[in-house]
């Protein structure tokens, strides 16, 4: 080939690079501005999530099938990263072999698919963290996507929008929360520590006037809305953050970065109260008036900051005695280590006397002192996460080395509790990681994030101080995502994974290649093209098999909207709702929902026709989603429209295993205890009645034993779900008394759920048999009988025959 063809050819394939990165981020682009704003792809378990998570994985089959593509046309790019585009996939891969033993098949499946797109996101960032233009769009596109969750935030707080749960009312330690697009207030604030860490650190870093005002006046908007969180575990973990960021730069940016962000932090102090006051005035009557004086509040903050930040950063400049000192103190080896040192001797000062003198927390503006007096680790916050990391290593002693698939811990949580908290989430994304994948999936994950982040501290410090490496900055974005993942469910948020694994992918980039030898020696075709292709039929599978899902949720809102409407015919509920089975068969609430149809119209129709589509459906539902609590329900009910009451007792005595905590559970066990030792005494089988009236007794003392249990929680631990003897377990254990000819006792288990609310049917019947059992004792009490019988004469004839039953 001569050099003009050469030439040519060379030209043809950048070309169709060019056009292949343009269409890769203008994709990127599409998913970081518009998913945000889909409740940050929450992955929440239930399919009021799962529309936005679909859409979500169909662009990021497509992603990455352009990645794909563009690996084919650079061959020296794929040589370059082979070994850890490679790698990457043994993260859904983990997730894949778990899903083979998963509690849940439809939980396990989605995990299986959202791993997927971390080996997505780190290849893009792996691909265009260094490059030249695209480390410039990642950034723009970060901050883009950033700044405009932070304006949405506030367009909500200060009433011209209402998007669901962006901002919240009243609680016990503050006036108004800001959650903006995220819906929960901790997450947010994770999210804009990174926010406001990337704009601090392309602040000082920045040579352009310009940049550097765009970044400082977002200053404000994005630490005044990370108070507005009143996250106490965001407030522990930002001095931490400060110390270790610091470290990686030289002392004119430690200064730098130190003193804009005190200015911050007084700015933002000094506004905040009244900027609260609006918010909650505007949540209350949406004053439009005061909405315009928060934006005026807002603004002229964000423009003193603005002006003061540039005006350090030009005076730095100036100073040439100041540069002349940073030049001797850099000549020494762990200079970049003394400010950081200072930072945490004075930081651990201020932390002391915030905590243990009153007079200085009182500086702080009103909400957040409330916030700073409540940090403690005896608050039920932190005791309760205490409550689930231990639970999760219970679990995991179940399922250890390749976990219980994905959605472990929702599916399996109640059956390992210690007491009856309600969360679907395990609060430490690690160790909700390692309950689903198990330690052979866990191993990888974490090997993977140690083995980046090592080699990029290792790279780091061998390169100059004053070196500007594009790594940094995915370091910053991060760290603080990753970090406060240990104490909260951040990563179940898929925009928020996303952004972290393009950041890992980021680091990654800047790494030096040190396998690429070993591949480029092997120097063989199918290199080039084995990964790449296998990467596009895997995309092509994602998108598929993501659109038909999208299609059954679709399928299925439209099914359940029918239910909501009284009109709506069989057909109109059962088409839709088949086509969606059809497609997904595993999902839970689609068999939910039809079995509850069936039940409908065997009942309408007085006829047991559907039978056997309903014994099929309900196995069909334990097969893939044996522990799920609707399940039970729907066992339950079908055997007590069989009359199979020992059925019913059995579903019970398995239901109470996965649901230990379950009081509803008790006190449904406890009547059909009773009722089967009723028939049983019927049928003059007295052991038999006996047995089951002795395990009643049995399980309403072990209803006293767990909750004397939850009062010895540590003090500060809230118990969860109420769980105490009821009024129907009080019931049916003085029925069984009063059965048995024991009225005094039977009197007792009445009088503890008494009330004088006699139009509730419950309370009449409790009252009805109180009054007999006093009755066979020789006793009364006329008040109770009077009100009684006043309000429902025909209660006279109905204890009377209470009194006259013969129950031998």
């Amino acid at each position: 080939m001569d050099y003009k063809q050469l030439r040519r050819s060379s030209s043809s394939m950048s070309d169709k690079s060019s056009i292949i990165f343009w269409l890769i981020m203008i994709l990127f682009l599409i998913i970081m501005v518009i998913y945000p704003f889909e409740k940050g792809i929450f992955n929440g378990g239930t399919s009021a999530f799962e529309g936005p998570i679909y859409s979500f994985l169909i662009w990021s089959g497509l992603l990455l099938c352009l990645l794909s593509i563009y690996l084919i046309i650079n061959k020296e790019l794929l040589q370059n990263n082979y070994l850890l585009v490679t790698i990457v996939w043994l993260l859904p891969l983990s997730y894949l072999l778990s899903h083979l033993n998963s509690v849940s098949k439809h939980l396990s499946q989605n995990m299986v698919l959202i791993s997927s797109t971390y080996a997505i996101f780190f290849i893009f960032g792996l691909l265009f963290g260094s490059h030249k233009i695209g480390s410039t769009i990642i950034k723009f596109v970060l901050l883009l996507s950033g700044y405009s969750i932070v304006f949405f935030g506030f367009i909500n707080f200060f009433g011209h929008a209402s998007y669901q749960d962006a901002v919240m009312g009243a609680g016990l330690t503050f006036k108004i929360r800001l959650n903006s697009v995220f819906q929960y207030a901790p997450t947010y604030a994770a999210y804009l520590i990174s926010l406001l860490f990337l704009s601090i650190n392309l602040f000082v870093s920045s040579n352009k006037l310009v940049a550097r005002l765009g970044y400082s006046f977002m200053l404000i908007p994005i630490f005044l809305s990370l108070l507005l969180t009143y996250s106490r575990g965001a407030l522990v973990i930002i001095p931490f953050l400060i110390i270790i960021f610091i470290c990686f730069m030289n002392i004119r940016k430690q200064l730098e970065m130190l003193l804009v962000f005190f200015i911050v932090i007084i700015i933002s102090f000094l506004i905040l109260d009244s900027i609260t006051e609006i918010g909650v005035e505007i949540l209350q009557d949406k004053s439009s008036t005061l909405s315009i004086k928060g934006w005026i509040i807002l603004t002229i903050a964000s423009l003193v900051t603005c002006i003061f930040s540039v005006f350090i950063n030009l005076a730095f400049d100036k100073i040439k005695l100041f540069i002349h000192v940073i030049f001797k103190i850099e000549k020494y080896k762990f200079a970049s280590f003394i400010l950081p040192t200072l930072a945490s001797l004075i930081g651990a000062v201020i932390i002391t006397m915030t905590l243990t003198n009153s007079a200085f927390v009182k500086v702080l503006p009103t909400d957040l002192q409330n916030i700073v007096s409540n940090i403690n680790f005896k608050q039920n916050s932190v005791l309760e996460r205490g409550t689930f990391y231990s639970d999760s290593m219970k679990l995991l002693k179940d399922y250890p080395f390749f976990g219980a698939g994905g959605g472990a811990w929702s599916t399996l949580y109640q059956k390992y509790q210690n007491n009856p908290y309600v969360s679907r989430q395990a609060h430490n994304f690690y160790l909700q990681y390692l309950v689903e994948v198990g330690i052979f999936g866990f191993f990888i994950f974490i090997s993977f994030i140690l083995l980046i982040f090592i080699l990029f501290v290792k790279n780091y410090i061998s390169i100059d101080v004053n070196a500007k490496p594009v790594t940094f900055t995915y370091f910053l974005i991060s760290l603080p995502l990753l970090l406060h993942s240990l104490i909260d469910f951040d990563m179940s948020f898929i925009f928020l994974t996303s952004i972290v694994f393009i950041c890992l992918g980021g680091i990654a980039s800047g790494l030096s290649k040190l396998h690429t030898s070993t591949i480029k020696k092997l120097n063989l075709k199918f290199i080039n093209y084995l990964l790449p292709t296998s990467m596009i039929l895997l995309a092509l599978y994602i998108v598929f098999i993501s659109t038909q899902y999208y299609k059954a949720t679709s399928y299925y809102q439209a099914a359940f909207a029918a239910t909501q409407v009284s009109q709506s015919s069989f057909d109109q509920i059962n088409i839709p709702l088949e086509k969606a089975l059809s497609i997904n068969p595993h999902h839970p609430e689609y068999l939910l929902l039809k079995i509850n149809l069936l039940f409908q119209i065997s009942e309408q129709n007085k006829q047991d026709s559907h039978q056997s589509d309903i014994n099929r459906m309900l196995e069909q539902f334990k097969q893939s989603d044996a522990h799920n609590r609707n399940l039970l329900d729907l066992m339950y009910y079908y055997q007590i429209k069989s009359n199979n009451l020992d059925g019913a007792l059995k579903i019970i005595n398995d239901g109470l295993i996965d649901f230990t905590w379950d009081i509803n559970l008790y006190e449904t066990k406890i009547m059909l205890l009773k009722e089967l030792g009723n028939n049983a005494r019927i049928q003059k089988q007295a052991n038999l009645k006996n047995k089951y009236w002795n395990e009643a007794i049995s399980v309403y003392d072990l209803v006293i034993k767990m909750n004397k249990y939850l009062k010895t929680l540590p003090e500060g631990q809230q118990e969860g779900r109420p769980f105490s003897i009821t009024n129907k377990m009080n019931f049916s254990m003085g029925q069984i008394e009063f059965i048995n000819g024991n009225y005094p006792i039977a009197a007792d288990y009445f009088s503890y759920s008494l009330s004088d609310n006699l139009t509730d049917p419950i309370n009449r019947e409790m009252a009805r048999w109180y009054l007999a059992s006093l009755h066979k004792q020789g006793l009364d009490n006329k008040d109770l009988y009077n009100k009684l019988v006043s309000l429902y004469p025909n209660e006279k004839e109905e204890i009377m025959r209470i009194i006259t039953s013969n129950f031998n």
